[in-house]
C-alpha cells in the first residue's frame, strides 16, 4: 500500500486584494460625543470625519462597507447617505443596533460580519483617517487561512498626544510576525517614553480572515467585556498575526477632545485628502 504524504504548509491565497471593509461607531459614547452630534460627525477642516474615513478607504480599493450604529445612528445613516451620492460606486449596507444598544465595539463588528458572505475583510476604524496608499496595500497582503495583518507604526521614537486606549504592538526583529499587542505595551509611549526596539504603535487597520470573527464570537460568550486586541493577541499567540509598517505614511486618529484640540491647532490634512469625493 503506497504511503501517503504530509499534508504540507499552508501557502499564502492569491488575492486581487480585499474590496470589503467594516467599520463600526457603535459603542460607548466617548468625550467627544454629544447628543446632537456623535464623533463621526465632527468637522474637520470643512467636512465631516466620516467622510475623510470613507473617501480614503474608497481610494483605496474598497467598494463594500458594512457600517454598524446606534447611538445617533439617524444622523449618521444621514450622513453615510450624502456620501454615497459622492461616491457613487462604493456600494454601502448599514447595520443599526438601536439607540439603546448597551454592547461595545467587539461585539458590534460580530453583527456587521453576519452580513459579510466573503473570507476576507478588512476592519476600518471610524474616527481614523489612512492615506490610501495604506488601505491599498495592506488589502493586498497574502494571507493564509486563519492570518490576520495589523497596521503598525514605527516611523518615531517618541510621541506625543496619544490617547490612554493606545495599543502597542512588539514584533519580531524583521518587524514582520506579531509576537504581542497590548495597552501595556502603549503605556509607556503614551507617557512620552521612548518606543522599545520592535515595539508600534496599533494604527487601526486590520487585514482580516474569518479566525478574527471565530474568536470573537468565542470570547462573547463569556458574556464579559472584551476587545478586538484580546482576540488578535489570541491569534498572535499562535503566529497568525503579521504587521505591516506605515513607513512614515499618513495616518490620523481622532479619539479624544485633547488629542482633537492638538491636531486643528498643529497639523493640517495632506493636500490630496482634501480634494473633493470621487
Amino acid at each position: 500500500m503506497a504511503g501517503t504524504s504530509a499534508p504540507g504548509p499552508q501557502l499564502p491565497r492569491p488575492t486581487k486584494g480585499i474590496t470589503k471593509a467594516i467599520i463600526s461607531a457603535a459603542s460607548r459614547p466617548t468625550a467627544l460625543d454629544s447628543r446632537h452630534r456623535p464623533k463621526p460627525l465632527i468637522d474637520i477642516e470643512g467636512t465631516t470625519l466620516i467622510s475623510h474615513v470613507l473617501r480614503q478607504l474608497y481610494r483605496g480599493g474598497i467598494t463594500h462597507i458594512v457600517f454598524v450604529v446606534s447611538h445617533n445612528g439617524a444622523a449618521i445613516i444621514e450622513e453615510l447617505e450624502r456620501c454615497r451620492g459622492n461616491l457613487r460606486n462604493l456600494e454601502l449596507e448599514v447595520v443599526d443596533l438601536g439607540k439603546d444598544y448597551a454592547g461595545f465595539y467587539a461585539v458590534s463588528l460580530l453583527k456587521a460580519w453576519e452580513c459579510c458572505a466573503t473570507d476576507l475583510v478588512l476592519i476600518a476604524t471610524a474616527d481614523h483617517i489612512f492615506d490610501e496608499s495604506l488601505v491599498a496595500d495592506i488589502c493586498r497582503v497574502p494571507l493564509c487561512p486563519r492570518e490576520l495583518c495589523v497596521l503598525v507604526d514605527f516611523s518615531r521614537e517618541t510621541w506625543t498626544g496619544l490617547p490612554a486606549t493606545t495599543v502597542g504592538v512588539q514584533c519580531s526583529e524583521d518587524l514582520h510576525k506579531v509576537c504581542e499587542l497590548s495597552r501595556a505595551l502603549g503605556e509607556p509611549m503614551v507617557k512620552g517614553v521612548p518606543r522599545l526596539p520592535c515595539v508600534g504603535v496599533e494604527a487601526g487597520l486590520f487585514a482580516c480572515t474569518s479566525s478574527i470573527f471565530e474568536r470573537l464570537s468565542t470570547l462573547a460568550k463569556s458574556g464579559e467585556y472584551f476587545t478586538i486586541t484580546d482576540a488578535i493577541q489570541e491569534l498572535a499567540s499562535e503566529g497568525l498575526v503579521s504587521s505591516m509598517p506605515t513607513r512614515g505614511r499618513n495616518w490620523l486618529a481622532i479619539e479624544t477632545i485633547t488629542e482633537l484640540q492638538a491636531r486643528a491647532a498643529t497639523i493640517e490634512l495632506p493636500n490630496a485628502w482634501r480634494t473633493s469625493f470621487g
